[in-house]
């Protein structure tokens, strides 16, 4: 299988690093549940069952909101 680098990928792996620096957690995690694993779907899952504005971008607390919503 050969993977082409385009813009697409650009911006998506550039969203993943920001995800990363934002939360503090890595960009595939196995020890998160299953689902969860992926930082992408773990952000969209809590931005959906929560209010955006009441995310807090420091990567304990926004551990933590996460969990208490």
């Amino acid at each position: 299988m050969l993977e082409r680098v385009n813009d697409k990928t650009d911006v998506y792996s550039f969203g993943v690093v920001l995800l990363q620096l934002i939360t503090g957690c890595k960009a595939i995690d196995t020890t998160r549940p299953q689902g969860e694993t992926n930082i992408v779907t773990w952000v969209c899952v809590a931005v959906s069952y929560a209010n955006a504005s009441n995310i807090i971008c420091v990567p304990k607390m926004f551990v933590t909101m996460l969990v208490k919503s």
